[in-house]
């Protein structure tokens, strides 16, 4: 049993001895938040815990996070939302197994929710900017100048994406997109210039929070939710949908917001439920037939 309470957690990645990193939310009550990440051991206990330089933050999110090895060494790829009095702000940065941040970039105006490592050092992120556009930044493995791409091939021109995963050439984005109320979510695949979009609508406000790759089956998992109706479920191939998006909380009040792939090829799914007016922890597990 954990020994230690951990602060509400936005994201999660696994290190390949079993420990965790953690993404915090700060809500900015006790005065100015900053991003953090914390490395947890599996008794709970905190390895390392970093923080961003101050910024006077009133709300932040670390949304965004991939543990992956460059060289042969650990590392962390991070990217946050933030909230202050001049308006949205974001951080993107790449830590060291021990914490130690390697690089840091900030932007104005723009926030993330996805983070993703590559084997070559490289960090994408996708995310929002203020005008509601889909945002998706390729940094360089120094931190360097990165690629800014304004919507398309990542993103809809009238959506942005909560998460971001890559599989060779292939960049894969989830997110939603359309009027505000009457969003549809979506799973993109992009390669190059050229991208395929699948979309999944079960109810009102559908949001695409988290996908994960099952090489086994050359397929995609998704999770998200639809406000009226609660967290779902669905995979996608190639070909297009393969597994509808499929309703799996028993509460209209949960949502899933992370997903993983174990060896059997099913989907573990994470996520909160406020049914009892406080969120709860949710967890589900779906074989790989749905």
């Amino acid at each position: 049993m954990p020994c230690s309470p951990l602060p509400a957690h936005a994201e999660l990645s696994s290190h390949a001895n079993g420990e965790v990193a953690v993404g915090i939310v700060a809500d900015g009550m006790n005065g100015p938040s900053t991003p953090e990440v914390w490395r947890v051991s599996a008794a709970g206990e905190p390895v390392w815990t970093w923080g961003a330089a101050p910024m006077g933050w009133d709300g932040v999110a670390t949304w965004g996070l991939d543990v992956a090895a460059i060289d042969g060494a650990e590392h962390v790829a991070v990217a946050t939302q933030g909230s202050g009095a001049d308006g949205s702000v974001g951080v993107t940065a790449l830590l060291d197994a021990d914490g130690n941040a390697e690089w840091t970039a900030d932007t104005v105006n723009v926030i993330f929710f996805g983070a993703y490592l590559q084997p070559t050092g490289q960090v994408i992120v996708a995310g929002r900017g203020d005008d509601a556009s889909g945002v998706t930044l390729q940094f360089d493995p120094d931190g360097g100048v990165p690629i800014a791409t304004v919507g398309e091939p990542f993103a809809p021109d009238d959506g942005f994406a909560f998460d971001v995963v890559a599989d060779g050439d292939a960049i894969y984005t989830t997110g939603q997109r359309g009027a505000s109320g009457n969003e549809s979510a979506f799973l993109n695949a992009a390669v190059g210039d050229v991208s395929v979009r699948s979309e999944f609508v079960l109810g009102e406000h559908n949001e695409g929070l988290a996908v994960a790759l099952d090489p086994r089956r050359a397929r995609r998992w998704v999770v998200g939710y639809a406000s009226d109706m609660g967290g779902w479920i669905g995979t996608v191939t190639a070909q297009g949908i393969e597994l509808p998006a499929t309703i799996v909380t028993d509460a209209f009040s949960a949502n899933l917001h992370g997903v993983a792939v174990d060896p059997s090829g099913a989907a573990i799914a994470v996520g909160w439920d406020s049914a009892a007016g406080t969120r709860d922890a949710y967890v589900v597990k779906v074989v790989p037939d749905g």
